[in-house]
């Protein structure tokens, strides 16, 4: 009965340290059936192994090595995603729970004294050791299924691995030093002082807990004051390109007695084609000073507004099919380094076009919950597709990748899918997204 009983937390653990992984970096509802197979095969394989090592030992440090491995090895396959940033949290999960076993092994010594080694060290199946087990998986549910209702989707967990990391490396030497300890009283080696030995491994626990908590909320204030910036640059531009727009206006309506003059004498001779071709071009240059509305979502609407003017200054055509699509699923900041990136390099690359038409062209669609964002421009210098990488024949070769860089960040971030087009002339990025 005991080992059955042993043998369920054991899956519920490997069951469970898959639920951090959703509630914390995978999409549950991205895993095809096969994955899903994987992932069930994975949990009864590694439980029934971590089962049969528990009845020999209550703690091993081999054994949790092994755990996170094989569970790292199987998503790699399945995600093929963030390896580090998965190892990282994967052993974040079985150090953290591994603390929790010595600190309840540590209170259960109080308790049992010298009977400790037989009622839950070795060749244990204890009421002792169930209950231990069963509290610090207990908690350790909580603790997930907390995570998982709050987590924000806003939150890039990859900006914080670096502080995982450290918090891995401290709680690994943490938990050597303390299975030490353990292994030591359980042996004779040590008197066994429960009470200190306990009190002093909660202390340093919830020590790294709060400065790494320190450090996080720490990273995230430097993201808002980083977008802050960026907003204040964002209505710093639309304002100067708001003046500029204004300034031409003014100048416009200065001269409009001299276009009414232009247009009188057009209509006393009858030069009604005259007219229709002077009225265009003043069409062309007369700038509206209104907001053009294109998504309804402020951002892409403001960056849109200042490539398609900077475009036609440099007598690029700019054309805009877009739905209305006011909420993104991203940050201000990654939408300005997407569409803002996306259209520099489409009119860099219409610039350097000395014969033929120079064009961009803007599409946004939406399909069930795909997201398909579609850039295409004109090209006259021949645009090489390797891999599903562009190679560029730039001198500065570092500078150029880097915006591309930004882009292919942000799609992966959202597991989303690049393609490049090249036809001819034509030169095109389509990217989608699945809406969640």
């Amino acid at each position: 009965m005991m080992k059955m009983i042993q043998m369920w937390i054991a899956f519920f653990e490997i069951w469970l340290c898959y639920q951090f992984l959703y509630a914390t970096i995978l999409e549950p509802k991205l895993l095809t059936k096969k994955n899903r197979l994987f992932v069930n095969l994975n949990i009864i394989i590694v439980g029934l192994l971590l089962s049969i090592n528990r009845e020999i030992l209550f703690f091993s440090y081999s054994m949790m090595i092994f755990c996170a491995l094989v569970i790292c090895i199987n998503l790699f396959f399945i995600v093929k995603k963030n390896p580090f940033l998965i190892t990282n949290l994967v052993f974040l999960y079985f150090l953290g729970t591994s603390l929790l076993d010595l600190l309840f092994s540590f209170w259960g010594m109080i308790f049992l004294q010298t009977e400790f080694e037989e009622a839950v060290y070795w060749y244990a199946n204890s009421y002792w050791k169930i209950g231990i087990l069963l509290c610090t998986r207990s908690i350790t549910g909580i603790i997930v299924f907390s995570l998982g209702k709050s987590r924000d989707r806003e939150i890039d967990i990859r900006e914080f691995q670096n502080i995982i990391l450290s918090a891995n490396l401290v709680l690994f030497v943490v938990m050597r030093g303390y299975q030490f300890v353990l292994v030591n009283m359980s042996n004779g080696i040590l008197q066994m002082r429960g009470d200190i030995t306990s009190f002093s491994l909660l202390i340093i626990i919830v020590i790294v807990i709060f400065v790494s908590r320190a450090f996080v909320k720490s990273k995230m204030l430097q993201k808002q004051n980083e977008m802050l910036k960026m907003r204040e640059k964002l209505k710093e531009q639309s304002y100067q390109e708001l003046l500029c727009v204004l300034e031409q206006n003014r100048q416009l309506i200065h001269d409009i007695k001299n276009h009414m003059i232009i247009l009188q004498s057009q209509e006393r001779t009858y030069d009604y084609e005259g007219i229709a071709n002077y009225a265009k071009e003043l069409e062309k240059v007369f700038l509206r000073t209104t907001e053009e509305i294109w998504t309804g979502n402020k951002v892409v609407d403001l960056i849109l507004r200042q490539k398609k003017y900077l475009a036609e200054e440099r007598n690029i055509e700019f054309f805009i099919e877009t739905i209305f699509l006011p909420q993104w699923p991203f940050k201000d900041s990654e939408l300005c380094s997407l569409f803002g990136n996306l259209l520099d390099n489409s009119i860099e690359a219409c610039e350097k076009i000395k014969k033929g038409k120079r064009w961009i062209k803007v599409q946004v669609e939406k399909q069930n919950r795909l997201l398909f964002l579609d850039i295409s421009n004109s090209i006259e210098e021949k645009i090489l597709v390797r891999g599903g990488k562009l190679i560029t024949n730039k001198k500065d070769k570092a500078n150029h990748g880097y915006g591309l860089k930004g882009i292919e960040r942000i799609v992966n971030k959202y597991e989303g899918e690049m393609s490049y087009q090249v036809k001819g002339n034509l030169f095109k990025i389509i990217i989608t997204f699945f809406l969640k």
